[in-house]
């Protein structure tokens, strides 16, 4: 079963959104 970015943001702590944009190789959209 493949992982959501939802449940990938869920065991880290942070939005989906961020996940999205870090995946989508646009990390200057996420402060560290």
């Amino acid at each position: 079963m493949a992982v959501t970015t939802k449940e990938i943001a869920e065991m880290v702590g942070v939005s989906r959104q961020a996940v999205s944009a870090v995946l989508n190789g646009k990390p200057g959209k996420v402060s560290p």
